[in-house]
């Protein structure tokens, strides 16, 4: 049986690799991107749709998420840029939030059983993100690229920093 189910300025943009679909026992999430003519920050985000009683709703509006997936662990993973925003399929509480390194082009985000990410980039490389890091009230910061001579060559290395979010107590 086939079924349908619109939700009024849901679009996402006519790119290959863009939009992404998750499901979660009732729920299927869908990747929204604001398009040509949409008001900024009011039409993109993600949306869950609910098959039991027919109804749609939008959440994390003001991302242009290209890619959403409903990891092994449960939670909602959707990607806008170098983000990604973890959500609780239920409550769609934002759990945490992951800075990715910015200077590659994501097009795809997954998560295993233990909420490590993965991520996959137009140049067809798939990698594992340092989310570890990233638990626990702290924050990944990435630093600098770095340029240094080693003996006949350059090497090129970027510091990561784990800057606390919370207290302790």
């Amino acid at each position: 049986t086939w079924s349908q189910q619109n939700f009024g300025g849901w679009s996402t943009a006519n790119v290959v690799g863009y939009g992404g679909l998750g499901v979660y026992q009732n729920y299927v999430f869908a990747s929204d991107t604001t398009v040509a003519g949409d008001p900024a920050g009011a039409s993109n985000g993600v949306v869950r749709f609910n098959f039991t009683n027919g109804t749609a709703t939008r959440f994390d509006s003001g991302s242009d998420v290209t890619d959403v997936n409903v990891g092994f662990d449960g939670r909602v993973y959707a990607l806008s840029g170098p983000m990604v925003c973890v959500f609780d399929p239920s409550s769609l509480a934002l759990l945490r939030t992951v800075s990715l390194l910015s200077f590659t082009d994501y097009l795809g985000v997954a998560a295993n059983a233990a909420g490590e990410l993965f991520t996959v980039n137009w140049n067809n490389t798939v990698s594992q993100q340092l989310s570890l890091l990233s638990r626990g009230g702290s924050k990944v910061v990435p630093g600098n690229l770095l340029t240094l001579p080693v003996a006949n060559g350059l090497i090129y290395v970027q510091p990561y920093y784990v800057q606390s979010t919370g207290s302790q107590g």
